[in-house]
């Protein structure tokens, strides 16, 4: 008895060990003003690109929903071409980032989803007025996202055309719950065990 009380023991610590991924959240909080975080090598599960323009972290913070003390924009400050996060992981279904400026001008917030292929997923948009400070999160929800673009497309006339002149902030992309299989195997062992024990003390 005390065995099967220690495999079962075991097996429920085994349990614990199924590993899931969750919510990852990026703040740029960890990066000196002007540092660049696009590219590949900077971001384990992610990589930031605007075209041919660098994204830096800036010490600029609006106001909410962007937060702390650092946050991101493209180098350039206004780029025609918008932000990507292509994701190196599988699995993501859900990825929100926060957008914002300095009540300077009329931006119409855009966050679009797309599989491998290129196709969309989902998408969402927000008209954030000139008079504001900050700005909203947005948040797209889908199977299998490869990729988001997202960014600004301003209000154009004769005086004024400023695509993608936006902060953002706060990024963060949900996968799908994936076991570990190292410890799906031991688990499956463990199991395996307690039924071989049961048998021999039956008999």
């Amino acid at each position: 008895m005390k065995k099967i009380l220690l495999i079962g023991a075991m097996i429920l610590s085994l349990i614990g060990l199924v590993g899931y991924a969750g919510a990852t959240t990026i703040d740029f909080e960890e990066f000196a003003a002007g540092t660049t975080v696009s590219g590949p090598g900077i971001f384990d599960d992610v990589v930031f690109t605007a075209g041919s323009v660098s994204i830096i972290a800036v010490g600029a913070v609006p106001g909410p929903e962007l937060s702390g003390s650092r946050t991101a924009a493209s180098f350039t400050f206004s780029n025609p071409d918008p932000f990507k996060a292509e994701f190196l992981i599988a699995g993501v279904n859900s990825v929100s980032v926060a957008m914002g400026d300095y009540n300077q001008d009329q931006d119409n917030l855009f966050l679009i989803a797309y599989d491998s292929l290129g196709f969309v997923l989902d998408e969402v948009y927000y008209q954030l007025l000139g008079e504001v400070y900050g700005g909203p999160t947005l948040t797209v929800n889908a199977s299998n996202i490869a990729y988001v673009l997202f960014g600004s497309n301003s209000p154009v006339d004769a005086n004024y055309d400023y695509p993608n002149s936006i902060y953002f902030d706060n990024f963060t992309y949900n996968t799908t719950p994936v076991p570990e299989p190292t410890a799906l195997i031991l688990l499956g062992l463990g199991l395996l065990g307690l039924v071989s024990l049961r048998r021999r003390l039956i008999k």
